[in-house]
């Protein structure tokens, strides 16, 4: 379980960080591609959930987790308006990498400490709740998928949000005509 988590987060960071690092337009594949590549790597990993009361909060827990890690690493990105196309664009830096690559470890020390540390209490509380291994495994999972999951969601709507306070839209889709550039700006 160790190795195979430690992959799917190193796998997640390497993919995010090629996306993000210096100044780079907001277009759905850039926003999509992480959480796309995170999904695909599920299911080599997953091998079921817990449908048990216990078993739903832990694994809601973890994602929920997940999440603010990768909202909190994310917002260390700028968004900034390309004067070319008046398209929104995003600045990530070193804090920004700094910040991906501590969400990452922390994750995988998380998952170590249970494994390897806290084994007999995570153990007892498993038995207490009666938790399957399953569970475990599918809220280490969900850790781990929350923070790419994140950043489509914080990419999209800040990117929205930053054009529409500049007085343009963001174009996920489809590239503006050249001409409608030329014929906007005034002269």
């Amino acid at each position: 379980m160790e190795m195979a988590f430690l992959v799917l987060n190193l796998s997640i960071l390497a993919i995010t960080l090629e996306s993000d690092l210096g100044v780079r337009k907001i277009r759905w594949f850039r926003v999509l591609r992480p959480a796309a590549s995170a999904l695909v790597a599920v299911p080599f990993f997953f091998k079921g959930m817990d449908s048990s009361l216990w078993g739903l909060l832990l694994e809601a827990a973890a994602l929920a987790l997940g999440l603010g890690l990768g909202y909190g690493a994310c917002r260390l990105m700028s968004f900034r308006t390309a004067p070319v196309d008046r398209q929104p664009r995003t600045r990530a830096g070193w804090q920004y990498a700094l910040a991906w690559s501590t969400v990452s470890g922390l994750k995988i020390v998380l998952v170590y400490a249970v494994t390897n540390w806290l084994s007999r209490d995570v153990g007892r509380f498993m038995t207490v709740h009666q938790l399957t291994p399953n569970s475990i495994r599918a809220a280490f999972i969900f850790l781990a998928l929350g923070s790419p999951l994140a950043r489509p969601a914080y990419l999209w709507i800040g990117g929205a949000r930053h054009a529409r306070s500049h007085g343009h839209a963001l174009h996920l889709f489809r590239r503006q005509p050249q001409a409608a550039l030329t014929a906007e700006q005034p002269n």
